[in-house]
Protein backbone atom coordinates (compact mmCIF):
# COMPACT_ATOMS: atom_id res chain seq x y z
CA UNK A 1 0.00 0.00 0.00
CA UNK A 2 1.43 3.51 -0.75
CA UNK A 3 2.18 4.75 2.49
CA UNK A 4 1.59 8.78 2.94
CA UNK A 5 3.93 11.31 4.90
CA UNK A 6 1.85 11.95 8.06
CA UNK A 7 2.95 14.09 11.02
CA UNK A 8 3.75 12.15 14.40
CA UNK A 9 1.18 12.42 16.89
CA UNK A 10 3.23 14.99 19.40
CA UNK A 11 4.51 13.68 22.50
CA UNK A 12 1.86 15.79 25.07
CA UNK A 13 2.92 17.96 27.92
CA UNK A 14 2.41 16.19 31.12
CA UNK A 15 -0.38 18.42 32.72
CA UNK A 16 -3.69 16.48 31.34
CA UNK A 17 -5.52 19.55 30.16
CA UNK A 18 -2.47 20.99 28.21
CA UNK A 19 -2.06 17.92 26.95
CA UNK A 20 -5.47 17.90 26.09
CA UNK A 21 -5.66 21.11 24.17
CA UNK A 22 -1.77 20.07 22.52
CA UNK A 23 -4.17 17.31 20.83
CA UNK A 24 -7.13 19.27 19.67
CA UNK A 25 -4.56 21.76 18.38
CA UNK A 26 -3.60 18.63 16.43
CA UNK A 27 -5.84 17.62 15.42
CA UNK A 28 -6.80 20.90 13.62
CA UNK A 29 -3.29 20.81 11.72
CA UNK A 30 -4.09 17.03 10.47
CA UNK A 31 -8.00 18.03 8.99
CA UNK A 32 -8.38 19.98 5.88
CA UNK A 33 -4.86 21.88 5.99
CA UNK A 34 -3.28 18.53 5.72
CA UNK A 35 -5.81 17.34 3.37
CA UNK A 36 -5.63 20.30 0.97
CA UNK A 37 -1.63 19.53 0.96
CA UNK A 38 -1.76 15.90 0.32
CA UNK A 39 -4.49 16.53 -2.50
CA UNK A 40 -2.63 18.86 -4.14
CA UNK A 41 0.62 16.99 -3.93
CA UNK A 42 -1.05 13.78 -5.17
CA UNK A 43 -2.63 15.45 -8.32
CA UNK A 44 0.55 16.97 -9.16
CA UNK A 45 2.54 13.50 -8.76
CA UNK A 46 -0.62 11.61 -10.74
CA UNK A 47 -0.75 14.30 -13.78
CA UNK A 48 2.83 14.33 -14.16
CA UNK A 49 2.84 10.47 -14.54
CA UNK A 50 0.21 9.94 -16.76
CA UNK A 51 1.15 13.26 -19.14
CA UNK A 52 4.65 11.74 -19.28
CA UNK A 53 3.06 8.59 -20.25
CA UNK A 54 1.27 10.36 -22.96
CA UNK A 55 4.26 12.07 -24.04
CA UNK A 56 5.92 8.85 -24.36
CA UNK A 57 3.58 7.03 -25.98
CA UNK A 58 1.73 10.07 -28.60
CA UNK A 59 4.60 12.49 -28.84
CA UNK A 60 3.85 16.55 -28.11
CA UNK A 61 1.37 16.95 -31.31
CA UNK A 62 -1.48 14.84 -29.72
CA UNK A 63 -3.53 16.98 -27.34
CA UNK A 64 -3.44 15.60 -24.07
CA UNK A 65 -6.75 14.03 -22.70
CA UNK A 66 -6.99 13.45 -18.97
CA UNK A 67 -10.25 10.78 -19.78
CA UNK A 68 -8.82 9.48 -22.56
CA UNK A 69 -5.28 9.01 -21.19
CA UNK A 70 -6.56 7.14 -18.12
CA UNK A 71 -8.49 4.89 -20.60
CA UNK A 72 -5.07 4.62 -22.46
CA UNK A 73 -2.96 3.62 -19.30
CA UNK A 74 -5.26 1.87 -17.26
CA UNK A 75 -2.47 0.64 -14.92
CA UNK A 76 -2.00 4.37 -13.63
CA UNK A 77 -5.42 4.75 -13.38
CA UNK A 78 -5.27 1.74 -10.86
CA UNK A 79 -2.49 3.14 -9.09
CA UNK A 80 -3.75 6.55 -8.76
CA UNK A 81 -6.85 5.55 -7.16
CA UNK A 82 -4.85 3.51 -4.82
CA UNK A 83 -2.79 6.44 -3.47
CA UNK A 84 -6.00 8.35 -3.99
CA UNK A 85 -7.65 5.70 -0.98
CA UNK A 86 -4.30 5.48 0.97
CA UNK A 87 -4.57 8.76 1.66
CA UNK A 88 -7.92 9.22 2.89
CA UNK A 89 -7.69 5.77 5.12
CA UNK A 90 -4.42 6.55 5.93
CA UNK A 91 -5.63 10.26 7.36
CA UNK A 92 -8.82 8.86 8.95
CA UNK A 93 -6.46 6.21 10.85
CA UNK A 94 -4.34 8.99 12.02
CA UNK A 95 -6.87 11.06 13.51
CA UNK A 96 -8.86 7.80 14.95
CA UNK A 97 -5.37 7.40 17.27
CA UNK A 98 -5.49 10.76 18.58
CA UNK A 99 -9.06 11.21 19.69
CA UNK A 100 -8.61 7.93 21.21
CA UNK A 101 -6.77 9.86 23.19
CA UNK A 102 -8.73 12.53 24.10
CA UNK A 103 -11.20 10.42 26.54
CA UNK A 104 -8.61 9.49 28.94
CA UNK A 105 -7.05 12.80 29.13
CA UNK A 106 -11.08 14.30 29.71
CA UNK A 107 -11.23 12.43 32.62
CA UNK A 108 -8.06 13.51 34.28
CA UNK A 109 -9.41 16.76 33.58
CA UNK A 110 -11.51 19.39 35.89
CA UNK A 111 -13.70 21.84 34.32
CA UNK A 112 -14.62 25.21 35.25
CA UNK A 113 -17.56 27.73 35.16
CA UNK A 114 -17.04 30.83 32.84
CA UNK A 115 -18.65 33.93 32.17
CA UNK A 116 -19.66 33.84 29.04
CA UNK A 117 -21.97 32.00 27.32
CA UNK A 118 -20.24 30.07 24.06
CA UNK A 119 -22.15 27.44 22.21
CA UNK A 120 -21.78 23.86 22.37
CA UNK A 121 -23.50 22.74 19.81
CA UNK A 122 -26.51 22.67 17.50
CA UNK A 123 -29.64 20.58 16.71
CA UNK A 124 -31.97 21.01 14.01
CA UNK A 125 -35.03 19.93 13.27
CA UNK A 126 -34.57 18.53 9.93
CA UNK A 127 -32.73 16.16 11.63
CA UNK A 128 -35.83 14.49 12.86
CA UNK A 129 -38.72 14.65 9.98
CA UNK A 130 -38.98 11.10 10.61
CA UNK A 131 -41.23 12.11 13.31
CA UNK A 132 -43.50 14.70 11.22
CA UNK A 133 -44.98 17.09 13.47
CA UNK A 134 -43.17 15.78 16.39
CA UNK A 135 -39.43 16.75 14.95
CA UNK A 136 -39.88 20.11 16.90
CA UNK A 137 -40.52 18.49 19.98
CA UNK A 138 -37.71 15.95 19.11
CA UNK A 139 -35.13 18.85 18.14
CA UNK A 140 -36.19 20.79 21.40
CA UNK A 141 -35.49 17.43 23.66
CA UNK A 142 -32.48 16.66 21.75
CA UNK A 143 -31.08 19.59 22.71
CA UNK A 144 -31.92 19.79 26.08
CA UNK A 145 -30.81 16.41 26.84
CA UNK A 146 -27.68 17.58 25.97
CA UNK A 147 -27.38 20.36 27.82
CA UNK A 148 -28.39 18.81 31.25
CA UNK A 149 -25.06 16.81 30.65
CA UNK A 150 -23.65 19.78 30.83
CA UNK A 151 -25.27 20.96 34.30
CA UNK A 152 -24.41 17.96 35.31
CA UNK A 153 -20.74 18.36 35.09
CA UNK A 154 -21.58 21.52 37.37
CA UNK A 155 -21.74 24.22 34.30
CA UNK A 156 -24.58 26.36 33.51
CA UNK A 157 -26.42 25.73 30.25
CA UNK A 158 -29.18 26.36 28.33
CA UNK A 159 -30.98 25.52 24.97
CA UNK A 160 -31.73 29.21 22.32
CA UNK A 161 -34.02 28.66 19.82
CA UNK A 162 -32.62 29.97 16.41
CA UNK A 163 -35.34 29.70 13.60
CA UNK A 164 -35.77 25.85 13.14
CA UNK A 165 -32.69 25.23 15.32
CA UNK A 166 -31.94 24.80 18.56
CA UNK A 167 -28.41 26.21 20.25
CA UNK A 168 -26.66 24.63 23.53
CA UNK A 169 -24.97 27.51 25.34
CA UNK A 170 -22.90 26.72 27.58
CA UNK A 171 -21.25 29.16 30.13
CA UNK A 172 -17.49 27.96 29.97
CA UNK A 173 -14.70 28.39 27.95
CA UNK A 174 -14.34 26.31 24.65
CA UNK A 175 -11.87 23.95 26.28
CA UNK A 176 -14.26 23.21 28.85
CA UNK A 177 -16.87 22.50 26.70
CA UNK A 178 -14.37 19.77 24.31
CA UNK A 179 -13.21 18.75 27.43
CA UNK A 180 -17.05 17.87 28.77
CA UNK A 181 -18.11 16.18 25.49
CA UNK A 182 -15.27 13.88 25.93
CA UNK A 183 -16.13 12.76 29.41
CA UNK A 184 -18.17 9.84 30.60
CA UNK A 185 -21.66 10.98 31.30
CA UNK A 186 -22.58 11.83 34.78
CA UNK A 187 -26.15 10.88 33.69
CA UNK A 188 -26.99 7.11 34.05
CA UNK A 189 -29.22 5.40 31.41
CA UNK A 190 -32.53 5.51 33.81
CA UNK A 191 -31.90 9.28 34.24
CA UNK A 192 -31.57 9.57 30.52
CA UNK A 193 -34.41 7.41 29.63
CA UNK A 194 -37.25 9.31 32.44
CA UNK A 195 -35.81 12.40 30.61
CA UNK A 196 -36.28 11.67 27.70
CA UNK A 197 -40.07 11.24 28.85
CA UNK A 198 -40.36 13.87 30.52
CA UNK A 199 -39.76 15.84 27.51
CA UNK A 200 -42.96 14.09 25.59
CA UNK A 201 -40.17 11.56 23.36
CA UNK A 202 -39.27 7.86 22.71
CA UNK A 203 -35.65 7.20 23.91
CA UNK A 204 -35.49 4.37 20.90
CA UNK A 205 -35.44 7.62 18.22
CA UNK A 206 -32.17 8.53 19.92
CA UNK A 207 -31.38 5.33 20.78
CA UNK A 208 -32.36 2.69 18.77
CA UNK A 209 -30.70 0.31 20.01
CA UNK A 210 -32.01 0.19 23.55
CA UNK A 211 -33.63 -2.65 24.40
CA UNK A 212 -37.51 -3.92 24.78
CA UNK A 213 -38.68 -4.40 28.41
CA UNK A 214 -36.10 -1.54 29.93
CA UNK A 215 -38.55 0.53 31.17
CA UNK A 216 -40.40 -1.71 33.00
CA UNK A 217 -37.16 -3.15 34.37
CA UNK A 218 -35.67 -0.46 36.03
CA UNK A 219 -39.22 1.08 37.19
CA UNK A 220 -39.79 3.73 34.24
CA UNK A 221 -43.24 3.59 33.39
Amino acid sequence: MYQVDLPTIPDPPENPREAFQALLEFLKEIGHPLMTRLNDEYMARTGKEIQDAWVAKFGKKKKFNFGVAYSEFPGLHGKAMDESEAIVSQVAELKGSVESLLPGLAAQCEVFPGEAWNMAGEVYEGTYSSQGWGAVRYAQASADLRAQEYIAHGLAAKVEPAGHNYKIMVKACPLDIQIVQHKESKISLRDWVQACYRNGVNPRVFNPYLPYGYEQANGIY
